[in-house]
């Protein structure tokens, strides 16, 4: 007790935000110690937002700190967050993917098979806005075996796929199987996606599961999130409508990504994936650009009532909660790509289109330069002879 408070009274973690009661993790039939272990393989390059991170979750007093540090070493990362709130750590170079299957499948630097719940994060992920608690407590009560954060649309986050955006405008709704009309918003919905940027699996046995998905020769997760709710639904017996969930209650911010995944890489790892597992493929997105289904219809906890609604999801009704639906690709040289969606991104996607017409045009004019320059080139050696 006297060591946090001398940790709060100095300013080394934020201020609690949960208002909802005491999170119980544990249901009947598991054995677990009602904790949820936090996951993240973490760079220099986003050790503030990091920091940020685990003083927020572990706020919380239910999550304990993993950092796998792919680049520094001890005494770059020496901090007093660190040393008070990490309770786990490694250092080597590897990839996420690479990472899990060491330290939590494989277990081979600590044994931490007992935990409720294990969520593994990249490291460009902001979570100091969140209710923590409130997105345990929908993650408890949702009974599904892999839930995540939606993705914010809003402000300085960047969207992602459509199934995990966040959809968080109150609209019209008919509950199930009272067939009365409400204007509410959704807690969470069921799904059969859930994306490997930041998923929280129910116990161990379902992270073992998962992760037999992956090639171990691959050094990408690309391609699991496509099938594993529907493929841990076939191991554990459950229903492929509500294997997984997205809490749109509490959605998280996904930042750019200064190091991203080389998309080769992905791309051979996405390809094994679905060569072997192709039946269990998700049904709410499209591939290749996963959009909407047209007439995706996906169950959501109704805020305010116990019952769900059915809500139907598809690109010509996405307007119901974006304001504009704007898509824009691009790719640096590390093969990053990006969609910007809504009218909250507009400013960001000018700006990325502004710096790539740049680009463009300083290219150009330097090959009409190159070209010039040999011409008169050319030309004085024409004369000279």
């Amino acid at each position: 007790l006297y060591a946090a408070c001398f940790i709060h009274a100095f300013g080394l973690c934020e201020a609690v935000r949960p208002s909802d009661p005491e999170v119980s993790l544990a249901t009947s039939g598991d054995e677990c110690n009602n904790k949820v272990l936090f996951f993240a393989p973490v760079g220099l390059s986003y050790k503030s937002v990091v920091a940020r991170n685990v003083r927020h979750l572990v706020d919380t007093g239910i999550i304990d700190i993993f950092l796998a540090h792919y680049s520094g070493n001890q005494s770059e990362w020496k901090s007093d967050w660190h040393d008070y709130f990490v309770k786990y750590s490694v250092f080597y170079q590897g990839a996420k993917v690479d990472f899990v299957h060491n330290e939590l499948v494989e277990q081979r630097t600590f044994h931490l098979t007992s935990y409720c719940y294990y969520w593994i994060s990249d490291e460009n992920i902001g979570f100091s806005g969140m209710n923590v608690i409130h997105y345990l407590n929908l993650a408890q009560e949702s009974g599904a075996l892999i839930t995540q954060p939606a993705v914010s649309v809003s402000g300085a986050s960047l969207p992602s796929h459509d199934a995990v955006n966040a959809f968080t405008a109150p609209t019209d709704l008919t509950l199930s199987p009272s067939g009365r009309k409400v204007h509410s918003r959704c807690l969470y919905r069921f799904t059969d996606f859930v994306e490997v940027m930041s998923p929280m699996f129910r116990g161990f046995a379902t992270l073992e599961a998962a992760y037999k998905l992956h090639n171990r020769s691959d050094h990408s997760d690309w391609g699991m999130d496509r099938v594993w709710c529907r493929y841990l639904a076939s191991q554990f017996g459950t229903s492929p409508n509500s294997s997984c969930a997205v809490v749109d209650a509490e959605p998280m911010n996904k930042l750019p990504h200064i190091c991203s995944y080389q998309s080769g890489a992905g791309q051979l790892a996405n390809h094994h994936v679905l060569s072997q597992y192709s039946e269990f493929d998700q049904q709410c997105m499209l591939a290749p650009d996963m959009e909407w289904q047209p007439g995706t219809v996906q169950q959501c906890k109704v805020e305010g009532f116990e019952e769900f609604a059915g809500v139907r999801f598809d690109p010509k009704v996405q307007t119901t909660y974006l304001t504009a639906y704007v898509k824009c690709t691009f790719k640096t040289g590390t093969g990053m790509a990006c969609w910007s969606r809504g009218a909250a991104n507009a400013t960001a996607r000018l700006r990325w289109l502004a710096i790539q017409s740049f680009a463009i045009l300083a290219a150009v004019a330097f090959t009409i330069s190159y070209w010039k320059h040999s011409q008169v080139s050319g030309s004085k050696s024409d004369l000279e002879m």
